[in-house]
């Protein structure tokens, strides 16, 4: 498992591509802990215009 340093400059680096996060955090997974078994959930979020009634 990736600690959450690690994922952190990951993600940071990833540029806010969803994607690219995904394939970065599994291939750092892969190349450090083994050859399966790697699952990676990336959500990209933004705040959304629409106001609470």
């Amino acid at each position: 498992m990736l600690g959450d340093t690690a994922i952190a400059s990951i993600l940071s680096h990833a540029e806010g591509a969803p994607d690219k996060a995904c394939h970065d955090l599994i291939e750092e997974a892969l190349n450090k802990w083994g050859e399966d078994n790697v699952t990676v959930i990336v959500v990209a979020w933004e705040p959304s215009a629409v106001t609470r009634v």
